[in-house]
């Protein structure tokens, strides 16, 4: 009995097929595979620079207590956004440095904490310093004050008679005045101005308002400081003399004129035995 030997005859792979086993063997293919959602995330992610989506666009601005923000300031903020920060990439911008610049640049901001919010919005929180005193300088300035005594705005530059343009900004506006011929604005190391003395005053004025007084004006001459109140009272205090010393004689002396219903027309503390006008 014949045997017939089958063979079987092993063909060789196609072109095609052969094409794709060592593209499925090439290392940079290997690789791609491996990270391929890492490269579609790297994909997607440059796509979003290229059309704009990291683009700042919107700004949302609060005041830290949770009150209404002036408008004022509002406007100034919103101005300094636009110029500066709206259309840059979310990623350029540094929180704490626009935070800082904003404080540089708009005086009635005292700090300013600035959070970004993905994709393209930022939240600012402002802690804003209010006008407290409308100043009229030696040096012939119409400011708008903090009771730090911080610049806030200059007033009346383009008037002739700036003195009287500041007395009517006192009046219209219903704001505190600040008149001395001795002193004047002084210019700090930031860029920004400040009428130093407030400083010291302001203690005085937050003892005064303890007792329910509102100062209208004070008068600065010779280091002899007044303070008028809403009924025309006047108290007095020296420079020259330690403050908190002057203060405390205030704070004793207010106490009995409180207490006594004593209505009175001037408290003058330079001296060691305060003086005080009766009507």
């Amino acid at each position: 009995m014949e045997e017939i030997k089958q063979s079987r005859i092993i063909k060789p792979p196609s072109r095609k097929i052969w094409l794709k086993e060592r593209l499925s063997r090439f290392r940079p293919v290997v690789f791609l595979k491996k990270n391929l959602p890492i490269f579609l995330f790297l994909l997607l992610l440059l796509i979003s620079f290229l059309v704009g989506l990291w683009n700042i666009k919107n700004f949302e601005i609060l005041e830290e207590s949770g009150g209404e923000i002036d408008e004022n300031v509002s406007r100034m903020v919103e101005e300094y956004l636009k110029k500066n920060v709206k259309g840059k990439n979310f990623f350029l911008i540094h929180s704490n440095k626009l935070g800082e610049d904003l404080v540089e640049n708009i005086p009635f901001i005292k700090f300013a904490s600035v959070s970004k919010n993905v994709p393209n919005s930022i939240l600012i929180v402002l802690d804003v310093l209010t006008p407290e005193f409308v100043a009229y300088t030696g040096d012939n300035r119409c400011t708008l004050l903090s009771i730090e005594g911080n610049v806030l705005e200059n007033l009346c530059e383009d008037e002739e008679d700036i003195k009287k343009c500041c007395e009517n900004y006192h009046s219209e506006k219903n704001i505190a005045v600040f008149k001395s011929k001795d002193l004047s604005i002084a210019k700090l190391s930031s860029g920004k101005e400040r009428l130093l003395v407030m400083e010291t005053l302001s203690k005085v004025i937050k003892v005064i308002r303890s007792f329910d007084i509102k100062v209208k004006e004070i008068t600065l001459s010779e280091n002899v400081v007044d303070f008028k109140d809403q009924e025309d009272r006047i108290t007095r205090f020296t420079l020259s003399d330690e403050i908190e010393v002057q203060l405390a004689r205030y704070f004793i002396v207010m106490g009995k004129i409180k207490s006594e219903k004593v209505r009175h027309t001037l408290v003058d503390v330079r001296f060691k035995r305060p003086v005080v006008k009766t009507n």
